[in-house]
């Protein structure tokens, strides 16, 4: 099956179709840029926020691998949290930075951990 696509880049979910047209309007129609220019602002914030999301997402589930005694996945999930964060513009590091920071729960560090699981936006890392 192809990857969900928003005018010919690919998304993490077909859900966020609508998203990003309302975010290029609102850029278009009230930030007065041309449409192309509106299009790829954004694509630039969605993906952004996406990869800060999935590299939350990674991180709280290599921790939660470690401790169930899965340093495979553990292992697969902080090479993704890596993959995310350097998509962020950052550096590899032992701290999340902020925009990663503000997406990890409560309820994340407290889920039950059954296995891996990859987040929508590893789709985007190839983009």
């Amino acid at each position: 099956m192809a990857d969900p696509t928003w005018n010919g880049k690919v998304i993490a979910s077909p859900k966020d179709h609508d998203d990003l047209e309302a975010r290029a309007a609102r850029h278009q129609f009230h930030g007065g840029l041309e449409r192309s220019a509106a299009d790829a602002r954004a694509y630039a914030e969605y993906k952004s926020e996406q990869h800060a999301q999935a590299a939350a997402h990674h991180l709280k589930l290599s921790q939660n691998a470690v401790s169930a005694g899965d340093r495979e996945s553990g292992e697969k999930h902080r090479s993704l949290f890596d993959m995310h964060v350097q998509a962020l513009g950052h550096r590899k590091s032992a701290q999340p930075p902020a925009e990663v920071r503000q997406h990890m729960t409560y309820n994340q560090a407290h889920e039950r951990y059954t296995g891996f699981k990859q987040h929508g936006a590893d789709r985007l890392l190839g983009s």
